[in-house]
């Protein structure tokens, strides 16, 4: 009786382990789909007169870094100039230099840390699918200025059909950089690109990362470091 219930737990285990695996892989954006999400999804636009916009059926663009919702049954993109924040289902973004990127952590001295996401151009001009022609080139119905364009290839098109399409295309090479925001700038989570802050104290931030040990790569000591940019 034991070991039949050690065998059953066992197996619930793994199938538990199995089931967050393949949750935990999630959607790899394609050429034929370069969304962040897989599926439209409800979300709410604010801008900075504090006004929310509702949608039922909105993404956000990887290849511009816009906003785009479903109207009478099309893809639109948004005027989101004006915007400041969005939500997509649970996930929260704020806009910086033109582009929506992912919070990861609010401060409670107002420091963000968010992750950017952008099409990488140049992998994707290495990928070489025959004839001397990139994955971006192919005939996915996506050409290179299309899809590096300020209009994505799925604007104004039926969602029905693109959604048919989807899943035809090349793997959208992504590249993601985990970073802090800082009046109105996105500053990859580096050294270097810390330290070239206009006006900084140099010498005091030095101290700082030396003292708390601060790890670029860590969300919670990026935190520290932008409450402490937030209060030079």
């Amino acid at each position: 009786m034991i070991i039949k219930r050690t065998i059953t737990a066992v197996i619930l285990s793994l199938s538990c382990l199995l089931s967050l695996s393949a949750g935990d892989r999630g959607f790899e954006p394609l050429t034929t789909w370069p969304y962040v999400y897989e599926e439209f999804r409800s979300g709410t636009v604010t801008n900075y007169q504090g006004t929310e916009i509702v949608y039922d059926k909105v993404n956000l663009c990887l290849v511009n870094g816009r906003v785009h919702y479903v109207k009478d049954g099309r893809i639109m993109e948004a005027d989101d100039r004006s915007a400041s924040a969005l939500r997509i289902g649970d996930d929260s973004y704020v806009r910086i230099s033109g582009r929506f990127v992912k919070v990861l952590r609010r401060t409670a001295n107002g420091g963000v840390v968010a992750l950017s996401s952008v099409v990488d151009e140049e992998e994707m001009s290495r990928k070489d699918i025959g004839y001397g022609k990139s994955a971006l080139a192919s005939t996915q119905n996506v050409s290179l200025s299309a899809i590096s364009g300020d209009l994505p290839f799925s604007v104004n098109k039926a969602i029905d059909v693109v959604d048919k399409e989807k899943y035809g295309g090349e793997k959208l090479a992504v590249r993601e950089t985990k970073g802090i925001c800082l009046n109105g700038m996105f500053i990859p989570a580096s050294r270097a690109d810390v330290l070239k802050i206009p006006g900084l104290d140099k010498a005091a931030v030095k101290n700082f990362i030396k003292a708390e040990k601060i790890k670029f790569s860590d969300t919670d000591d990026l935190a520290k470091l932008a409450d402490f940019l937030y209060s030079l």
